[in-house]
């Protein structure tokens, strides 16, 4: 049923299906890097995008709670070189895509091919002076916003997004794999 997909040419999936509680099929096709022709394995991570800004956001509850950031911090607290329009912008404003932040989707050059991070995120809107809107006036949906929390919650933590959330959020709920970029 997918031998078409089962090439180092196509972009690759994984797939699981469990009955019963029992895993009754575990299979990987294509490829997990096209330009090196790696081959995807049912342990492959995946980019899951929007659908992980629930687990960024409950990071940022948890550091809250230990009072270790507030939703009020400005976020120039965590970078020392922000531009001077990023003063206003506070913890709150990104989780509530409130912040006037331009989308790094929209600073991405052309010719780029690699995924980006979280760091090289910070990198891009750093650079871009403009607001969408003052913050806090204007609704925009924004991965900009949750690039910048995941790396605050690495400032907050002291330790990697990615160890943060197996840490305290996967692992504490019964789920060991999870997120391993930044």
């Amino acid at each position: 049923m997918f031998a078409a997909f089962d090439r180092l040419d196509v972009p690759g999936a994984s797939a699981i299906l469990i009955s019963d509680g029992r895993v009754v099929y575990r299979a990987a096709f294509g490829a997990a890097d096209l330009e090196a022709q790696v081959a995807c394995t049912p342990a492959t991570s995946y980019r899951l995008a929007s659908v992980s800004k629930q687990f960024t956001a409950m990071a940022v509850v948890l550091l809250a709670e230990r009072g270790l950031i507030s939703y009020d911090d400005q976020i120039t607290r965590f970078f020392a070189d922000a531009p001077p329009a990023w003063g206003r912008i506070s913890v709150r404003q990104l989780l509530t895509h409130t912040s006037g932040l331009p989308d790094y989707e929209e600073l991405i050059p052309a010719d780029a091919t690699v995924p980006v991070l979280d760091a090289d995120v910070l990198e891009l809107v750093q650079r871009e002076r403009r607001l969408y809107a003052p913050p806090g006036t204007a609704f925009q949906y924004s991965n900009t916003g949750y690039g910048l929390l995941a790396l605050i919650v690495e400032r907050g933590a002291g330790r990697p997004f990615a160890a943060f959330l197996r840490g305290e959020i996967l692992a504490r709920r019964g789920r060991g794999a999870g997120a391993n970029d930044g």
